[in-house]
């Protein structure tokens, strides 16, 4: 995602992301870098560091429908062409479980 959002960065320390204890969808890790390139850009330089990452991080609070995002990473897990893409705790759903289970949040996403 830094590379699609042109971040240039010197993070070499990602566990404040992938360590988080709240689970952070795609949008929110994205949302995560940009606010990180805009204390780095604040604080007087062109390149995230760790430390820019690790405070946005802390202070990060999604705000989002988590029936909708899990709705959403559902949706995106049927459509992978391969495992690797599929979220982690949906990669041991078969097919059918993930058809059921969009079926039942479909009525609450609309």
């Amino acid at each position: 995602m830094t590379r699609k959002n042109n971040i240039k960065n010197k993070i070499t320390d990602w566990g404040p992301v992938n360590k988080s204890q709240i689970h952070l969808s795609g949008a929110d890790i994205e949302s995560i870098l940009i606010r990180s390139r805009r204390v780095a850009r604040i604080a007087g330089h062109d390149e995230v560091t760790n430390d820019d990452l690790a405070f946005v991080a802390s202070e990060f609070t999604p705000a989002r429908d988590d029936q909708a995002v899990e709705y959403q990473e559902l949706v995106a897990a049927r459509e992978a062409t391969t495992r690797a893409m599929v979220p982690a705790r949906f990669r041991l759903m078969t097919s059918s479980e993930i058809a059921r289970r969009l079926e039942v949040l479909r009525p609450f996403i609309r």
